[in-house]
């Protein structure tokens, strides 16, 4: 099936976390925090099925020793088929 293309908007998150003991398993705990994010953009995006989510872009900062801000920007180009006067010629039968 051909797609094209509709609108597109640019999408943010934001996650501030506070790391418990730094020294035990932080990448599990960074693993976490990525999941999580890719979890509430997938809740964001549920309405804008099917779409195209490009450009992501991860920031992170570490502001205190126990503390991460990541910050994730995107785009989301929302995708609408081709329907072809073929198409709608069977559809109508």
């Amino acid at each position: 099936m051909d797609v094209s293309y509709g609108t597109s908007q640019m999408i943010t998150v934001f996650q501030k976390k506070t790391i418990l003991h730094p020294q035990e398993f932080p990448d599990e705990q960074f693993s976490k925090i990525f999941n999580d994010i890719l979890q509430l953009l997938s809740f964001k995006l549920y309405k804008s099925f099917p779409c195209c989510l490009c450009n992501l872009r991860f920031d992170c900062d570490l502001p205190d020793e126990d503390e991460v801000q990541v910050c994730v920007t995107g785009v989301v180009v929302k995708l609408t088929p081709k329907v072809s006067t073929i198409q709608l010629d069977e559809i109508g039968r």
